[in-house]
């Protein structure tokens, strides 16, 4: 008998193995910020919600980041998308008022 232990066991046999290594143990890959800076970014400059909630959905579809965050990022970019469209409508309507304001004699008067 040998004075070595078993590196593993026969998962058909359960027989002892032994002069094999044994398997390194998967640690678990940490959580990414990511998925969290997309959605609050989101609300205060909605290209980093875009911007980044594309770079940690890309990311996790690569198995670099967990994929356990994964609506937040989607919820970070849409809002991102939201935010940034209302942001061109309100714009396109703040020029057009005043615009027509100013073109229709409600203005100053020179």
């Amino acid at each position: 008998m040998s004075n070595q232990q078993p590196s593993g066991y026969d998962p058909q046999t359960g027989a002892p193995i032994y002069g094999q290594p044994a398997q390194p143990q998967a640690w678990p890959k940490p959580e990414s910020q990511l998925p969290l800076i997309a959605l609050i970014g989101a609300f205060f400059v909605p290209l980093v919600g875009i911007i980044v909630g594309h770079i940690a959905l890309g990311q996790m579809r690569r198995g670099q980041i967990p994929s356990s965050n994964q609506g937040m990022a989607m919820a970070g970019m849409i809002l991102g998308y939201v935010f940034s469209a209302l942001t061109v409508i309100f714009i396109v309507a703040y020029i057009a008022i005043f615009a027509e304001a100013f073109s229709s004699g409600y203005g100053y008067d020179y």
